[in-house]
């Protein structure tokens, strides 16, 4: 009777990693749809920040997603229209600081797709970089042929800061010292900041642990803008562990005259949040 046991036990196991094991890539099956019932339309995001290096008053297109939410997370069979308005709210303005690119209001989701992107145009030239401002879109409303559509009530909104940068070159190795608020105080002599876009770069450890201990990549992400440094929401090792966050505590600063960086961070686990000093000399 045992042995019969321990052979269901395996076979349930190896079943259910062989589900987790097989990826949804897709083939030549037919289109499912997520048709009849109520659907949600919604903004990707409820806030997020553009970066726009303003070096050569250059025009940017930032994209703005709409998604939503019900029919089964699969695509529809009809193309919902979602039109949107400018929040009385807003200190970003048209014409100075953004325009639309279609300034009809609407975007289009189409048939067999699950979103679509509001392009706006950003005068990068036109932005202060010590002052950003914002930009806050409404879902006024939102129909698609065949079904019952509502704008959210929670994701209706979304805030988009125009934010401008300068020119970076933060990119190389650093002797790192990292001091944390439970004591730990760990020194990494060859800490490696990699550039992933215009003054955006990553680490490569978080913490106290050296890099591979848990994953390939233990990074955590960051923005220089003009001097100043930033650490924006994310999960642990590159949303690796998204029940562990990581963000910025407080404005993290270059030295303009050594190129050496100091990182203000916390790292939130079950037990509590531990805040982190990474101090970064150039060498």
């Amino acid at each position: 009777m045992k042995k019969i046991k321990i052979l269901s036990l395996f076979a349930l196991l190896a079943a259910a990693f062989t589900a987790c094991d097989t990826p949804n890539i897709g083939g030549d099956e037919a289109q499912s749809y997520g048709d009849g019932e109520t659907i949600i339309a919604q903004f990707t995001k409820d806030e997020e920040t553009g970066y726009f290096l303003q070096d050569n008053g250059d025009t940017y297109t930032f994209n703005a997603a709409v998604d939503f939410v019900g029919a089964n997370d699969m695509p529809l069979s009809s193309d919902m229209v979602v039109t949107y308005e400018v929040d009385a709210s807003s200190t970003a303005v048209a014409g100075t600081d953004y325009d639309f690119v279609d300034p009809s209001g609407q975007v289009t989701i189409p048939a067999g797709s699950t979103y679509a992107n509001i392009p706006i145009s950003v005068y990068s030239g036109n932005l202060d970089s010590a002052n950003p401002t914002e930009l806050v879109l409404n879902i006024t409303v939102a129909s698609a042929s065949g079904h019952n559509v509502l704008s959210s009530g929670n994701h209706g909104t979304t805030t988009i800061t125009l934010q401008a940068t300068c020119t970076s070159n933060l990119a190389g190795i650093y002797s790192l010292r990292m001091i944390a608020s439970n004591g730990w105080d760990v020194t990494f002599p060859n800490e490696e900041i990699i550039e992933t876009g215009a003054g955006a770069y990553k680490t490569t450890t978080t913490y106290r642990w050296p890099n591979g201990q848990y994953s390939s990549d233990q990074s955590f992400n960051f923005q220089e803008v003009c001097g100043r440094i930033e650490v924006p929401s994310q999960g642990l090792f590159q949303d690796m562990y998204m029940g562990n966050e990581v963000t910025g505590t407080s404005e993290g600063l270059v030295d303009s005259a050594t190129g050496d960086l100091t990182i203000y961070y916390s790292v939130s686990f079950s037990s509590g949040i531990v805040t982190c000093t990474g101090q970064y000399t150039k060498l």
